[in-house]
């Protein structure tokens, strides 16, 4: 399966030289916006794509527990990377409408997309939660027939109750 991890980029942006937690499960990447490429210069996208399909290849390991370091909660899934974000977390300009996003993960054989930002609604259904609801249910309304595609958005730090 492949997950989609829209974010800041991934690791060095070149497949040759990844992460070894990550190596050859990497499809692609897309920039967004003029950057050129999937490099991640701020690191939040590694870390979410390490949460996702970390292979735990390098074998490290916790000293207290013994835990392998790296290891995702998906952890043969191969990843396609949306680069949204530059090198200071800022979004890219212009920015891709949601439906790019979901068009272009699907066609590149994506069935999940892993989406670790978001609005600061208070965890408000607003029109973007509306769009995405569509979305899951046909992720690229240009090809005839629905591409059904799961969209994961975390928490983040702005709900309701937060300090």
């Amino acid at each position: 399966m492949t997950v989609c991890v829209a974010d800041t980029g991934l690791d060095s942006g070149d497949t040759n030289t990844m992460h070894v937690d990550l190596r050859g499960r990497v499809t692609g990447f897309q920039p967004y916006g003029g950057l050129i490429d999937g490099s991640d210069g701020y690191g939040h996208g590694t870390h979410a794509a390490g949460i996702v399909a970390g292979n735990a290849a390098s074998g490290e390991t916790d000293p207290d527990t013994g835990a392998f370091y790296g290891l995702g909660v998906a952890s043969d899934a191969n990843l396609f990377i949306e680069r949204i974000f530059d090198e200071n977390a800022s979004e890219v300009s212009p920015a891709p409408a949601d439906s790019d996003l979901t068009r272009d993960a699907v066609r590149h054989g994506a069935v999940i997309g892993s989406n670790s930002w978001g609005n600061d609604v208070q965890g408000e259904y607003d029109t973007d939660s509306a769009q995405f609801d569509e979305l899951v249910r046909d992720a690229d309304p240009s090809t005839p027939g629905d591409q059904p595609y799961i969209l994961e958005f975390s928490a983040g730090n702005a709900g309701p109750g937060s300090e």
